[in-house]
């Protein structure tokens, strides 16, 4: 094998490699609800401010407690045709400030009702793997526990006893991923539902207070439909082999 083919081989090679350490999920869409009525609320976001677990500029800044196929752009600011329908009790606001742009997305939320249900629909998604990620930090009250349900899936429940509005300050995002009430990994202040593809266009949240009323913050759709790992190695393999091919048959 002579040495040009080597330096082919190893930049196919590199070029796999590289591309799976830079492989990630990359925003779709971000939702920030403004909140209202106490703690600096409403808190909008800026179409430049970057936010979110996934950083992203171009945040939908939602109001109200409620509202009906609203039009949501991408992370880009251009149309998608996705719409959203929500549907809460009230508007409040968590502390978090608006020092910075997580801090504002995390401030305002869509307030529920003791033991109600909040509802948020996505229609018109298209298909593919998405991340779904949920925002929920409440006012000064911590420990206020609520379950959340995707497309109706309900053996997949997650449940969260929420942080202290003043929580995401001391310690950033807090992933809560029990499957029980007050079950490991309960104390958070954010969602998150991997790998999941919307049925018939559709992605329906349903967020259930337990205790103290249900909330949340933001919601952000990021798209996860990347190459695995082991795929892209087996495209690498596919080249140099080809490539290896060609230089016997020359």
């Amino acid at each position: 094998m002579g040495s040009k083919t080597v330096r082919i081989l190893a930049g196919a090679a590199a070029l796999a490699v590289g591309t799976m350490a830079h492989a990630a999920p990359t925003p779709f869409i971000g939702v920030n609800f403004v909140g209202g009525s106490a703690n600096g609320a409403p808190t909008s976001l800026a179409a430049g401010d970057v936010a979110g677990l996934v950083p992203q500029s171009n945040f939908n800044n939602v109001a109200n407690a409620s509202g009906a196929a609203i039009a949501l752009n991408n992370s880009s600011g251009g149309a998608t045709g996705v719409t959203l329908t929500f549907a809460g009790a009230g508007t409040w606001g968590s502390g978090s400030g608006s020092a910075s742009p997580n801090a504002a997305l995390l401030n305002g939320y869509v307030d529920g009702t003791d033991n109600g249900s909040n509802t948020y629909t996505f229609n018109n998604v298209p298909a593919g793997k998405y991340n779904i990620i949920v925002y929920a930090l409440p006012d000064g009250l911590d420990g206020r526990d609520q379950s959340l349900v995707l497309n109706g899936d309900v053996a997949n429940t997650l449940f969260m006893s929420s942080e202290a509005g003043s929580g995401f300050a001391a310690n950033g995002f807090v992933r809560a991923t029990a499957t029980s009430k007050d079950g490991p990994g309960a104390i958070g202040n954010y969602f998150e539902f991997d790998n999941v593809s919307p049925q018939a266009g559709t992605f329906a949240l349903v967020g259930t207070s337990l205790t103290f009323r249900n909330f949340s913050n933001g919601i952000q759709i990021v798209n996860a439909d990347v190459p695995e790992p082991a795929t892209l190695g087996l495209v690498a393999l596919g080249g140099i082999a080809m490539l290896a091919r060609r230089r016997r048959q020359s």
